[in-house]
């Protein structure tokens, strides 16, 4: 892979082909030879997304954070937890917290869609504008009940948390 800095996340799906994705454009490229060819099929996020009014990179994922998974009507869906960095206030370029979004895609990765809600929605006492967020480094997983969990490993309390998803 030609690029240089970033998280990257690489995850095999149910046919055999794979899906990379790299922090620094959030670019979707697929293979089905075994790493040998990739192809851009598509992005989670637009460039213009990735970074705020002030220049500031404010879109993230941790490694191996995709998920695909098989829904209770059949669809194969991947899941891409994605952070979104909060600032104190339009001065600092240091981070203050981060909150995170859902991105979905049901057709292999070529297109994405953004979930609802987000981890500002079931973040307790959670007020409109709170900077000081830690809901981040998250994966999903289908639970053998079939209700999803997003896991959540940053947290400030020290213990892993996460939320769970019945539609």
């Amino acid at each position: 892979f030609t690029e240089q800095a970033g998280y990257k996340s690489i995850l095999k799906l149910h046919d055999g082909s794979y899906l990379y994705v790299c922090l620094t454009d959030f670019v979707v490229k697929r293979s089905t030879d075994d790493f040998k060819t990739w192809k851009e099929i598509g992005r989670i996020l637009e460039e213009d997304e990735l970074i705020d009014d002030r220049n500031r990179k404010y879109r993230n994922f941790h490694s191996n954070t995709m998920t695909e998974i098989q829904l209770d009507d059949g669809t194969w869906r991947i899941f891409m937890p994605v952070m979104t960095n909060t600032y104190n206030n339009s001065q600092t370029y240091s981070s203050s917290g981060h909150f995170t979004e859902v991105y979905y895609s049901d057709d292999g990765g070529a297109t994405w869609n953004k979930a609802a809600n987000d981890s500002r929605d079931v973040t307790i006492n959670y007020v409109e504008g709170d900077q000081k967020l830690e809901w981040g480094e998250s994966k999903i997983i289908k639970c053998s009940d079939g209700s999803l969990r997003m896991y959540l490993t940053r947290a400030k309390y020290g213990c892993m948390q996460y939320t769970v998803s019945y539609d």
